[in-house]
């Protein structure tokens, strides 16, 4: 009752005194009179299609804030000036500036058009952000929000996702100011429709206060809002369309729609309604002829049926309702359902007895926004999230299941009968209040401030072995912890320095009770203990140096918390004992794992056209989950805050936009050492099982060295194109090429198959590269646009090598020189990446 009291308490307190912050930015400058150079008063400055705008002061300053992100028509106006018309791009969490000069003019004349052509640095920019728009996404070869993060410098794919050398599971994700994630595994559950996008941003490293509990980085989606006309777009794109390649198997539809608009023409209240329907099966093969006869009793190879499936279904609804001037309300309501089945090589020959896995997330949010003064606005965010996650058999129940044997063939290994048996079953619901404030306090001051309170209530069940009671694990529980957070931070402005300062507060409450001997937890002499909130504090320093128009320095400093996942806090909490010997506990005591980082770097204009950025940076990685091992009297392992990592490296990036071209290209140096890779790779690996616990710092699984990525894309527009006459073909077109490179990922190297490894992470694989292309032709039918396109993934269909056998380091061949370790059973398909894919589909706009 204690923590309820004090945290209710605390957030009724801030609900009066706090608004929105992490999905609008800032419009600023000065109004001068060309021809003197004095400052023009009381210049009205307003963004064309909306009822925001603002005056200039005595020295000629103003400001807007509390503006969407997007691209807006600025018009300038005043008495005994030309009225001047252009253009601004607005960017979450940034002051985008944009200084006039008027011309004087006695008469009313037409406007002045100045079309901005020249590249803009952002001068308050104090860490590396990096931003994809609508636009940018509609020509990138990529399906998900994953693939488009996968393009940016300082992030590492294996097969999860690691910004600048940080485990899996320490990015934070935020939809429209929303959190979204799976509280009990810390995962990212976030599925969204790319059409629905109007601006994603990646901060990696460092981070302002308002964004917390993640050490890695923090992506943040807004979506579109539009209030102007309505607008549709349907799009559909397939692989097998009859080529002879392996993107035939793959089978692979998409469907996508997105309709936006007022609900009828002037009114208050905006809709924004998107889906995707993906429906993939995969380009493995089962192997199989006949799935439906009985025991099979020899290996008969064939490629007649895909093994393996992964369906999605995703759908954003949004209503927008402004009930008076200053005030806006949002329901948003973002649903995903997923069903798949991941190929597994060794049951290449019993699919039907691989597990099926299906999850379901809900996330509804209520947001009032209100504009005190031009110069004040807060925002309230209510949400309920729900997540489901069921891993079984085939889709079985555990009544259902029947005994896994573990027999192979005669004449192979793989398995011929039912050899997987876990049962498991997650529901999440979390509940949040969210407050937070925007104050331009002076021209000089901008604060922000907020607080979140969460309650969360877990339900989880899982059970190694359902069909025998003497050789299985069963971890059930049902548990309601609660979180929180609050910050405050100021961004100052000066005209020669800009300061980025923050704090923040965290805390979470396990809210159980565990025993204190693992080894007899129904001990009546010993009371058992009882979780006590952990809380944290983070300091953030950000500085932004402009020494020039086109050069700005900056410093970044911050230390950033993470709770432990709750499935590391209440794993096995009656601590029963499994009879393999091989028990692992959590420990509810845990702290907040931690990272301090710091950053240093330039951003550069070069040229009209040309921008250059310059990160150097360094973190510090302590108190992370780890598991440590116990012998006497009897073996178990445990959950403790021991393990460390240390990541230095720099990122460069470049970016050049000509006429009707554009190129993109940026190259990461990252060194990731520590003490494990995961928090459960000492539990995992049969050599610390026995008792070798190395806590020194080694490669980690994803310490990639060396990543780039190179981005080409056109645009031509009506009676644009190149090579004369010929350019009538290209008119109305856009193609973007890319092509990504990773140098080797360390694996370990053992050919003597020892128990005990030498050294971990001893080896490296080959450097992976690929190149992928999107095209599309437009065609113009009155107000409806047509375009056909063609998306083809591993352009070259390189076979990039993602996984070997640690015993001969090659993918293809396993080092077991047994009769039954067939070609085909050595050759596992999933140690290579997707071969070339190729889409081809059609969109229609209006």
């Amino acid at each position: 009752m204690r923590t309820i009291f004090f945290h209710t308490s605390l957030a009724v307190f801030v609900i009066f005194s706090v608004a929105a912050a992490g999905t609008t930015g800032k419009l600023a400058g000065r109004i001068i009179d060309r021809q003197t150079g004095e400052p023009v008063i009381g210049a009205s400055v307003v963004l064309a299609s909306t009822t925001m705008g603002a005056s200039t002061d005595v020295d000629g300053y103003y400001h807007i804030i509390n503006i969407p992100p997007g691209t807006y028509d600025v018009a300038v106006s005043c008495v005994g000036y030309a009225r001047l018309a252009t253009r601004a791009t607005i960017r979450v969490d940034l002051t985008t500036t944009l200084d006039i000069a008027l011309v004087p003019q006695a008469v009313e004349m037409g406007d002045v058009v100045v079309q901005a052509e020249r590249m803009v640095i952002q001068r308050d920019q104090s860490s590396t952000m990096q931003r994809t728009n609508a636009d940018e996404l509609a020509v990138l070869p990529v399906n998900t929000i994953s693939g488009v993060l996968q393009l940016q410098t300082g992030v590492v794919n294996t097969g999860a996702l690691h910004i600048r050398g940080g485990r899996a599971g320490e990015v934070g994700y935020y939809l429209d100011g929303y959190r979204v994630e799976d509280p009990l595994f810390n995962g990212s559950v976030m599925e969204v429709n790319n059409q629905a996008i109007q601006e994603m941003e990646l901060l990696s490293g460092t981070f302002n206060a308002e964004y917390g509990n993640a050490l890695s980085g923090i992506v943040n989606i807004v979506t579109k809002e539009n209030m102007s006309r309505l607008r549709a777009n349907l799009s559909y794109k397939r692989t097998n369309i009859g080529l002879e390649d392996a993107s035939d198997n793959l089978n692979e539809r998409y469907f996508e729609g997105t309709v936006s608009g007022p609900l009828w023409a002037g009114s208050p209240i905006g809709f924004l309604v998107s889906g995707k329907k993906v429906d993939a099966e995969s380009y493995y093969f089962s192997g199989l002829t006949d799935t439906t006869g009985g025991t099979r009793r020899s290996v008969e190879f064939s490629k007649d049926k895909p093994y393996g499936f992964n369906d999605l279904l995703t759908l954003v609804g949004k209503v927008t309702w402004s009930p008076f001037g200053s005030a806006k309300i949002t329901l948003l309501d973002n649903y995903s359902k997923r069903k798949s089945r991941s190929y597994n090589h060794v049951m290449r020959f019993i699919p039907d007895s691989t597990y099926l896995t299906t999850s379901e997330s809900n996330l509804v949010g209520l947001n009032f926004r209100h504009a005190v003064t031009a110069d004040l606005f807060y925002e309230i965010r209510l949400s309920a999230y729900q997540y489901s996650y069921l891993r079984s058999v085939d889709g079985r129940s555990p009544a259902e299941y029947t005994r896994a044997l573990f027999t192979t063939f005669t004449n192979s290994l793989f398995y011929q009968n039912m050899s997987q048996s876990v049962y498991e079953d997650q529901t999440t619901k979390s509940y949040a209040m969210k407050a937070d404030m925007t104050w331009q306090m002076d021209r000089i001051n901008l604060v922000k401030a907020g607080l979140e309170l969460k309650s969360n209530d877990l339900d989880y069940f899982y059970n190694s072995n359902p069909v025998n009671p003497t050789d299985q694990i069963v971890n059930v529980y049902r548990k309601k912890p609660l979180e929180g957070s609050g910050y405050i931070q100021d961004k100052i402005e000066f005209e020669t320095i800009v300061l980025n300062l923050g704090l923040r507060y965290d805390f979470f409450d396990a809210a159980t009770t565990y025993p204190q001997d693992p080894i007899n937890p129904n001990d009546p002499q010993r009371t058992p203990f009882e979780t006590k909130i952990q809380s944290t504090l983070s300091p953030r320093l950000g500085i932004a140096y402009p020494v020039r128009d086109n050069m700005v320095f900056h410093f970044t400093y911050g230390q950033f918390f993470q709770r432990p996942e709750y499935q590391v806090l209440y794993n096995n909490l009656e601590r029963a004992f499994a009879n393999r010997g091989t028990t692992l506990f959590g420990s509810p005591a845990l702290k907040p794992e931690k990272t301090s980082s710091y950053e240093l770097g330039v951003m550069t204009t070069i040229g009209a056209h040309s921008s250059v950025q310059t990160t150097f940076f360094s973190k510090k990685i302590e108190n992370l989950t780890g598991v440590a091992w116990n012998y006497t009297p009897l073996a178990y392992a445990y959950y403790v805050n021991e393990d460390f990592a240390s990541v230095k490296g720099f990122e460069v990036s470049t970016k050049t936009r000509l006429e009707d071209i554009s190129f993109a290209v940026n190259y990461t140096y990252s060194i990731a050492k520590g003490s494990s890779s995961s928090q459960q790779e000492r539990y995992t690996n049969v050599y610390n099982i026995v008792g070798v616990q190395s806590l020194r710092f080694l490669p980690l699984d994803f310490d990639q060295r060396h990543t780039g990525n190179a981005q080409i894309s056109v645009d031509f527009g009506k009676n644009e194109g190149p090579f004369g006459l010929l350019g009538s073909v290209f008119e109305n077109s856009t193609a973007t090429l890319l092509a990504r490179y990773g140098s080797g990922i360390p694996y370990t190297f053992n050919p003597a198959r020892a128990i005990y490894v030498a050294e971990q992470n001893n080896s490296r694989l080959p450097a992976i590269f690929t190149v992928d292309l999107f095209a599309r032709k437009a065609f113009f039918m009155g107000p409806v646009e047509l375009g056909l396109f063609l998306d083809i993934r591993n352009l070259m269909d390189r076979k990039n090598i993602v996984s070997v056998y640690s015993a001969t380091g090659l993918p293809d061949r396993s080092g077991d020189e047994s009769t039954r370790a067939t070609p085909d059973y050595q050759q596992d398909p999933t140690n290579y990446s997707a071969p070339r894919t190729i889409y081809v589909g059609v969109d229609v706009e209006f």
